[in-house]
């Protein structure tokens, strides 16, 4: 599993961005911030969240939900923070930021090196 680079990809991914790909309904718009539904369907109002898209941010009134895009796009399709990115890349067309290992995440991926000791040692009949 490849690592990625999530500081780029909360540089590189705007909320409106992922909002218009999703074909998410907007209520109102004014300027940088709008309403409507809420991604996680907590409630049957289409106007409980506000998304301020300067800050590419969005709130939930109804649930308390909120998050950036990559939480938007997680919480609308339920799904994990690394495969959530994974898809919205894939949604949005765009090369997946990818970042090399450091030894210190290659040793924990192998697993440690010492070896394991048990309780009580093996005994002999």
């Amino acid at each position: 599993m490849p690592y990625i680079d999530f500081d780029r990809v909360h540089r590189e991914i705007r909320l409106l961005d992922v909002v218009e790909a999703m074909f998410h309904p907007l209520i109102e718009r004014r300027g940088p911030k709008a309403r409507g539904a809420c991604p996680a369907k907590c409630c049957d109002q289409a106007r409980c969240v506000s998304f301020d898209f300067q800050r590419g941010a969005w709130f939930c009134h109804k649930c308390q939900r909120m998050g950036g895009a990559i939480d938007f796009f997680r919480t609308t399709t339920n799904q994990s923070v690394y495969d959530g990115t994974v898809s919205l890349y894939r949604l949005l067309g765009k090369d997946l930021p990818l970042r090399p290992a450091t030894y210190d995440q290659l040793r924990k991926r192998k697993g440690s090196t010492r070896q394991r000791v048990d309780a009580e040692p093996n005994r002999e009949l």
